[in-house]
């Protein structure tokens, strides 16, 4: 077999560090032959060549694995990482799809936290602020985390969490929450029916990430005379997206990730879509 004329040197070199990283339990010559579309001969040299740099280490007996420059560059590269910054993009998507303020918060112990915030496009702003401490049980984006939390894990949350009336639409029954938390599965998103603040609805999806572990989530929020309940239901598909695109740009594979966001299409976000997304009389 040639190797493919189409692709450059760094194109091939990028196919044998995937290959031997993706297969965690070592890869001959000729599997990484037959994967890549390379000889055996260039695939045996770009391995000598990343083995040099210390990208890939003989693991077993005709087996190849990456080596540890590999897992050194990974470590600083999640080190490093400005989750807030990842998120710029899709906020600002969301924000122009929507025109109204956009919310990011990272999940910190038993609340989560806003780390970023892009106001409406209307007059009107809401008092939310970077640093503010969102409840699980009664926002938008608190019940998407406690959604997509793993089962075992989200039990244990659930059954020590303090479940504050915040207003009188609240829910403060377990039973009720957890019954709410199998739809949210179910769609991706979360609405905030004037639950957290009165005359604010909200609705939110979860952010995932490297590991496919939900890190905090993004939210929709505006006053509930602008946004009806049909409303947020109508934007819901559209905030998934944008959980859907911060997700893979902090590392997620998007195959990995709950069916709502798997199948998530990321284009909602580029055109106006259902009754609320840009046809409101006098906007």
């Amino acid at each position: 077999m040639s190797d493919n004329a189409s692709g450059t040197s760094l194109d091939r070199v990028i196919d044998v560090l995937e290959a031997i990283v993706h297969d965690g339990h070592g890869t001959s010559l000729g599997d990484l032959s037959g994967r890549t579309g390379l000889t055996k001969p260039t695939a045996h040299r770009i391995l000598h060549g990343l083995a040099q740099r210390g990208y890939a280490i003989r693991v077993g007996d005709g087996l190849y694995g990456p080596g540890p420059a590999v897992f050194t560059l990974a470590s600083l590269a999640l080190a490093t990482l400005d989750h807030a910054t990842q998120a710029a993009p899709a906020m600002a998507l969301l924000q122009e799809a929507s025109g109204e303020t956009v919310h990011f918060a990272l999940l910190q112990g038993q609340s989560a936290v806003y780390v970023a915030k892009l106001e409406s496009l209307h007059p009107y702003h809401l008092a939310s602020a970077i640093g503010n401490r969102l409840a699980l049980h009664s926002t938008s984006i608190g019940k998407a985390i406690l959604a997509f939390l793993p089962d075992g894990k989200r039990g244990d949350v659930l059954a020590t969490l303090d479940l504050e009336p915040k207003t009188r639409r609240t829910i403060s029954s377990r039973d009720r929450l957890a019954a709410e938390l199998g739809l949210v599965r179910s769609t991706g998103y979360a609405i905030d029916d004037e639950e957290n603040e009165d005359k604010v609805r909200c609705v939110g999806a979860a952010v995932f990430d490297h590991s496919g572990r939900v890190i905090g989530g993004l939210s929709v929020s505006a006053p509930a005379f602008h946004l009806t309940r049909i409303d947020a239901e109508a934007l819901g598909p559209t905030v998934v997206a944008a959980g859907l695109v911060v997700s893979t740009r902090l590392g997620a594979a998007r195959e990995a990730l709950p069916p709502p966001y798997a199948l998530a299409d990321p284009g909602a976000l580029l055109r106006p879509g259902g009754r609320y997304l840009g046809t409101r009389d006098g906007d």
